[in-house]
């Protein structure tokens, strides 16, 4: 546990200490993607946050936008992909996202060709030094 990381929110003045090291008392913090904030304040802060974001985003790809070049449609998926994803951010789960793009899971993968050597080394002759081992 880093103590120089760990910030804490409450509704007091309180102080708290770990091992003699004081916690940092925030009002506001990024968890997950979206700001936190005490009260009644916690959607004005995100909303506030997401619109700077999306500013942030299209400052950083405004060549694009200004390009005479750059036909107007491909300026449009520039827009839904950079600018809207940015200002509607969600949260989507791994398994929907490898379920829309086709790819395949890491962990799937790797417990595949785990199987598939245990398989391998199972078939060898005994005395092998892989098929000691595994027994």
């Amino acid at each position: 546990m880093n103590l120089n990381k760990i910030k804490i929110m409450i509704n007091e003045q309180t102080v708290i200490n770990i091992e003699g090291h004081a916690l940092e008392n925030v009002e506001e913090y990024i968890y997950l993607g979206h700001a936190v904030r005490l009260g009644k304040q916690n959607q004005t802060a995100e909303i506030s946050r997401r619109t700077r974001l999306s500013w942030a985003a299209f400052g950083r790809l405004g060549y694009i936008f200004k390009s005479q070049r750059i036909p107007i449609n491909l300026k449009r998926k520039v827009y839904e992909a950079c600018i809207l994803a940015v200002t509607t951010y969600d949260h989507i789960r791994n398994d929907e996202i490898q379920r829309r793009t086709k790819v395949t899971d890491v962990m799937r993968r790797v417990a595949k060709l785990k199987w598939r050597w245990a398989g391998h080394v199972a078939r060898q002759d005994l005395p092998r030094w892989t098929n000691k081992i595994m027994q």
